[in-house]
């Protein structure tokens, strides 16, 4: 899910943030107001104070297609947890699962019935390929 920071007054989009193609990490918004001062298109001073009015939350949507999804598990103390993510991660115990979208899916839904799956039967026995 790509972040983006947008000018209050026009909307011009002066950074986005994708976290799977950008590796560098998210640029803080004082570096991004650093780099502008002015909005370009409409020449608004920045400011790099974000107000909760300014945070919008929206779900991940897949688009048909095909996805490599990354399942990882991890017995600890507390029980048993299992991470499933679009993300290649370092972790002892984990399995990438081809995943193949056939109309428009919310990545949740994807990822719960990933998540049941292991929990009922294990990593070793998920599927190398699934069809939404």
């Amino acid at each position: 899910m790509p972040i983006k920071i947008k000018c209050r007054k026009c909307g011009f989009i002066l950074y986005t943030y994708d976290m799977f193609s950008d590796p560098q990490g998210l640029a803080m918004p004082i570096q991004v107001v650093d780099s502008y001062i002015l909005c370009p298109r409409c020449g608004r001073e920045l400011d790099a104070n974000v107000k909760p009015d300014d945070i919008v939350i929206k779900p991940l949507i897949l688009e048909p297609g095909r996805y490599t999804i990354y399942v990882y598990t991890n017995q600890t103390g507390a029980g048993y947890a299992v991470v499933v993510t679009m993300q290649r991660r370092k972790y002892r115990r984990g399995k990438a699962v081809k995943v193949i979208v056939k109309e428009k899916t919310l990545f949740s839904e994807i990822s719960n019935y990933i998540r049941d799956l292991v929990k009922k039967k294990g990593i070793d026995s998920l599927p190398k390929e699934i069809v939404f």
